[in-house]
């Protein structure tokens, strides 16, 4: 039983330190962490007591733990799978260390599970005290290594399996240092070897990831600017345009008010108060990025005699989502929209789209074209890699929004139906207590 709640404080730290690795929000993820902990503290018990080999027992446990990480988490077999190595590497590396340091025997090697005196207690708590303390400064400064493959691992596979290959290489280190301290006749000048060379192989490991992260962070900065600056300048070509028109709409109210016209002139300002308040309302998102966007899409739409009508019954809160992946999202779905309704009679050609907010957690964006319609048996094919019906394309826009959607644990829903049309409802979480902490901190006067 000592060997059981032992194993539970410990199987949380190294959680908790994958999860500050890997820049894992954790407090979205309360109740499957509590399980995840329970089942490996139960799983890694079920080892000792069987008195599983320990070459055996890691890699049921890295197996075990991949499966859980999959399946209670929405993370991809890559990511599991990454996550579950390191979290073995760091692990039989600390066993190793505290084996030849402080001799404490491995628990793979006692007679009796409940075998442990104080010292060995107190040193086995310290050490995963100080793992919380490693994991909980990474968490609070926002010291993430590994997050660039959690978000990009489809783009860096090599990279991503060079990372599992060193992980691979360190348990195997740590492994025979482990099985070789209990051995009767050793020399500890070849354990210092052993776990100098594991701590080495670690520290270079993260050196990398850390400078390739830096790199990836700068190649982020560097797209968000080009996003920024083309829809400002998107934006300035939009007013522009909207100058002129203004022009032009007074000229023809006044030709209209000269001719006395007044119904026409009626009808014609009801149709202008229809444009100005979807205007007014992309005002009110509280994103210029996704408003230039919006503004520049309806331009274009128009050159196609396409309208694009626009309901924002909420502001844009604040998210994870990076601005410039937003707009990939919202683009390439108002993009394909557009190139739907194209094949529409001129005079039926619109798109519908709105942006809300579902139980105050969900940023949700619903673009609606009427003219559209997807056969029930290919809407999941739509977001896989090469699947398309336009010719010269490669079928991957709506397999980027379905990745960047899932990068940040949100989802998609398609209705099709062939009288109403066809809806992709984007569903982005957001959190209000963010939102209201960063309000609090930029006072308006």
């Amino acid at each position: 039983m000592t060997a059981f709640l032992l194993s539970i404080p410990e199987v949380f730290v190294y959680l908790f330190l994958s999860f500050s690795l890997f820049g894992i929000d954790w407090t979205r993820f309360k109740k499957q962490i509590v399980w995840f902990i329970f089942l490996v503290s139960l799983f890694t018990h079920s080892m000792l007591i069987f008195k599983v080999p320990i070459e055996l027992s890691v890699i049921a446990t890295i197996v075990f733990n991949m499966f859980l990480f999959k399946n209670l988490f929405p993370f991809s077999w890559s990511v599991a799978a990454l996550m579950s190595l390191s979290q073995s590497a760091v692990h039989t590396m600390m066993e190793s260390m505290m084996i030849h340091f402080r001799d404490i025997t491995s628990p793979h090697y006692r007679e009796e599970l409940l075998e442990y005196s104080i010292r060995e207690l107190l040193i086995t708590l310290g050490a995963d005290f100080l793992l919380f303390a490693i994991g909980f400064y990474f968490y609070v400064k926002k010291i993430t290594f590994l997050k660039w493959f959690t978000a990009r691992h489809t783009e860096y596979t090599n990279y991503v399996v060079a990372l599992m290959i060193m992980f691979v290489i360190q348990n195997l280190i740590n492994l025979t240092s482990i099985r070789n301290s209990n051995l009767e006749e050793h020399f500890d000048d070849y354990f210092l070897v052993v776990s100098l060379i594991s701590i080495g192989i670690m520290a270079i490991t993260i050196y990398l990831l850390n400078s390739f992260g830096k790199r990836l962070e700068l190649q982020t900065t560097e797209q968000t600017e080009g996003v920024y600056l083309k829809n400002i300048e998107e934006l300035i070509s939009s007013v522009r345009a909207q100058r002129h028109d203004h022009h032009n709409h007074l000229q023809v109210i006044s030709g209209l008010v000269h001719r006395k016209e007044y119904e026409e002139v009626s009808g014609y300002l009801k149709e202008l108060n229809i444009e100005l308040q979807s205007q007014q309302a992309m005002l009110h998102l509280n994103h210029a990025p996704v408003a230039a966007l919006l503004q520049a899409k309806k331009e274009i739409a128009q050159v196609h005699h396409v309208t694009i009508n626009v309901q924002a019954f909420t502001s844009i809160p604040a998210i994870e989502m990076i601005s410039f992946e937003l707009v990939q999202i919202l683009g390439n779905l108002l993009d394909n929209a557009i190139e739907e309704e194209m094949k529409a009679p001129p005079g039926r050609r619109i798109i519908h789209v709105t942006i809300d907010r579902m139980l105050n957690s969900f940023l949700v964006f619903r673009i609606l074209n009427p003219n559209s319609w997807i056969e029930e048996n290919s809407t999941d094919k739509v977001f896989q890699e090469g699947y398309t019906t336009k010719e010269g394309h490669q079928g991957l826009g709506l397999l980027t929004v379905k990745r960047i959607v899932s990068k940040y644990q949100g989802h998609i829903e398609i209705e099709s139906d062939r009288s109403c049309g066809t809806t992709f409802s984007i569903f982005i979480p957001f959190s209000e207590k963010k939102r209201f902490k960063e309000e609090k901190k930029c006072p308006t006067t």
